[in-house]
């Protein structure tokens, strides 16, 4: 009879085991994801173009814009909105110098207009992490980064993934 006892007791731990492991996976797969999703601003400094239907400054017509323009001074750091890869380090001449960096689960993040590089391709990147300098690259009025999220490849408004103010 009392070996009975301790058979169900370990049984019962067995199964409290197999339960915690499938919380804990549960967790870090959720910690893991937030961790690779964009949450911050990318520099200090003031947003001077959202997303959406603006007059092009070049142009002065109407255009959709795809992203923010986040005006800051020239040479401060731009960081890794969320954890991932850098896809592409590149000069564009419309974005200027500009880093992607895919984040998982369908994320990329663009940024434009940087004065310099602090990334390679390839390279493997935290949230915070420096990755360039703000600059005035490309077809850009003064020093900003504009700052695109876009999601399975399509342009998101990024101002929906930014959890701090």
């Amino acid at each position: 009879v009392g070996l009975n006892k301790a058979e169900r007791i370990s049984r019962k731990a067995d199964g409290i085991d197999k339960n915690l492991d499938t919380l804990v996976r549960f967790f870090e797969e959720q910690a893991s994801k937030l961790a690779s999703t964009p949450t911050i601003w990318p520099t200090t400094g003031w947003l001077t173009s959202a997303y959406g239907l603006r007059i092009d400054p070049f142009t002065g017509k109407k255009t959709f814009h795809y992203g923010l323009d986040i005006a800051s001074s020239f040479g401060n750091p731009v960081v890794a909105t969320a954890d991932g890869f850098v896809s592409h380090v590149k000069n564009e001449k419309i974005g200027g110098n500009t880093v992607i960096i895919s984040h998982g689960g369908g994320f990329t993040t663009v940024y434009c207009h940087l004065n310099k590089f602090a990334v390679k391709a390839g390279q493997r990147i935290k949230r915070w992490d420096v990755i360039g300098y703000v600059g005035q690259t490309g077809k850009a009025l003064g020093p900003h980064v504009h700052y695109e999220v876009r999601r399975n490849g399509k342009a998101v408004n990024p101002y929906k993934y930014i959890l701090e103010e």
